[in-house]
């Protein structure tokens, strides 16, 4: 099973796994940004136990406790073990692809008249016999933060607004066409599972893409039935944070990179790199598809369509950066700014993103968004990992916000209320902590974290729960009964231990 951790695009010394592994190998600085040593560590000439070495030796006389990155490399060295090849290096997605390609095509000629070249997942459906069990629902138990599985992204059908993709980094890419609540797996024959970003055509929406944390962006053109890989001239160890389809023009697609940004003219069969940098997020601006948008730790802004780029003015703070644009009113654009791990700044832009000034800050007097108190009074936080925002595209002053709970304005982001809890059950309102995504579509407001996916249909004042029938939980070790093979239990990550009975899922904390 490939990794699927969270990586962390911050230059702060207590980041994830393989930044701090690699400040040590490589000598870098922790002024070097994050996104270069994670391009660095995916390198396939790395040994692996060279890399356990030096960060165990990194940690030795340091904090090994919350927010010091120690459990997320333990997670990494874990799931990461046996992912090397004869020399003891660490395996790239791309090789991965490779290996499989040259195995698919060595398979179909083995096969002959046998192959059913129509079935794309002839491989997988004609010789195996692997069921999958789940779970694919959840029951809160002892746990105060309950969910199913991890969600990165999704996108809704312009439409039919019933038509939903997900993807989750461990679980590949999934598809409702009921709204939710009853999900179909559309990847499990790809041998990439960790997927980052995920894209409709508005036009034709049969054209799907989705992009992997291995410089791979996959295409469909039959709703997810099958899939190409579209990565010619991308990087291929980068990691595809967004997807963006041009609505005047669908031949044109952007991508927004770990390694820039990319544009393509044929619908993704070729890419060009136009902006070079590690890029969390791209918006069109609604109703004129020239003028483009870009997140670093700073704001950049294209007038020709996505094929240069030039910094934008007022962006004062230097953290993680994520955007927002709303139909309501076109000139609009917010920026959503972290500080390290907590919340830093919101800005906004009404002049297309021109100029951009300050609408909230947070500090030591002001309030952080992103910790886990709905008062926003406490100073912890993840923002490397999860943080998110959208406008209402009917009213341009309501802006959702999301870290480890979710928050809402109604004047424009001057000031925010919580909208949920992260603990389960509570009087406030509930979505699993750790968002990645909040998406409004209609007057439909989505999330996408740790736990699933849920919706409200009020603004979020109340959120349901659409993630039952997803196959996405990350187990990180299961263990099985001498006594009884039907008997499996396992930890998985941010969704609790759970058991298997032979017949269903007790989650049990």
């Amino acid at each position: 099973m490939k990794q699927h951790l969270p990586k962390t695009k911050q230059n702060t010394p207590g980041g994830w796994q393989r930044a701090i592994a690699l400040m040590v190998i490589f000598g870098l600085f922790v002024s070097t940004t994050q996104a270069q040593m994670w391009e660095e560590m995916k390198r396939d000439n790395i040994r692996f136990d060279e890399i356990v070495k030096k960060v165990e030796e990194y940690y030795k006389d340091k904090d090994q406790g919350r927010g010091s990155g120690y459990k997320q490399f333990k997670r990494w060295e874990y799931e990461n073990m046996s992912n090397v090849d004869e020399n003891g290096n660490w395996i790239s997605d791309n090789h991965f692809y490779e290996e499989f390609t040259r195995f698919k095509k060595a398979y179909k000629a083995s096969q002959g008249k046998n192959f059913r070249a129509s079935d794309p997942n002839a491989i997988v459906a004609g010789n195996s016999n692997w069921v999958e069990l789940g779970p694919h629902s959840w029951t809160r138990t002892s746990s105060w933060s309950p969910g199913l599985g991890r969600i990165k992204d999704l996108a809704v059908n312009p439409k039919n607004h019933n038509e939903i993709y997900i993807v989750s980094p461990g679980g590949g890419c999934w598809k409702t066409t009921v709204g939710g609540n009853n999900w179909k797996p559309l990847t499990d024959h790809l041998p990439v599972f960790e997927f980052w970003s995920v894209a409709i055509d508005p036009v034709n929406t049969n054209n799907v893409y989705i992009g992997s944390a291995g410089g791979g962006i996959y295409k469909s053109t039959n709703a997810g039935a099958s899939w190409t890989k579209m990565s010619t001239g991308l990087d291929a160890n980068a990691t595809i944070n967004k997807i963006i389809v041009d609505p005047s023009n669908p031949s044109i697609v952007i991508a927004g990179t770990s390694s820039g940004v990319y544009r393509s003219t044929n619908g993704g069969s070729s890419w060009t790199r136009t902006y070079s940098g590690d890029v969390q997020d791209v918006e069109f601006k609604p109703g004129n598809s020239s003028i483009v948008y870009a997140s670093t730790t700073k704001v950049y802004r294209s007038t020709n369509n996505g094929q240069s780029f030039s910094a934008v003015t007022g962006i004062v703070g230097s953290g993680r950066t994520m955007l927002a644009v709303t139909a309501a009113n076109p000139n609009y654009v917010y920026a959503l700014q972290a500080n390290g791990s907590i919340f830093g700044y919101l800005y906004r832009s009404t002049d297309s993103g021109a100029n951009f000034s300050v609408r909230v800050t947070g500090n030591t007097n002001g309030r952080n968004y992103f910790g886990y108190e709905p008062s926003g009074v406490d100073t912890r936080g993840q923002a490397w990992h999860d943080m998110a925002i959208c406008v209402s595209p009917t009213n341009a002053e309501e802006v959702h916000i999301g870290g480890i709970i979710t928050w809402k304005s109604t004047n424009g982001g001057s000031s925010f209320v919580a909208t949920t809890e992260w603990s389960y059950p509570n009087s406030r309102g509930y979505t699993h902590c750790d968002m990645h995504d909040l998406e409004y579509i209609g007057n439909t407001l989505y999330t996408a974290s740790d736990g699933g996916i849920f919706k409200s249909t009020d603004g979020g004042d109340n959120f349901m729960n659409l993630s039952t029938g997803l196959g996405i939980r990350q187990f990180y070790r299961i263990a099985c009964a001498r006594s009884n093979a039907n008997m499996v239990t396992g930890g998985s990550q941010d969704n609790g231990s759970s058991i298997w009975k032979g017949s269903g899922w007790i989650d049990w904390l």
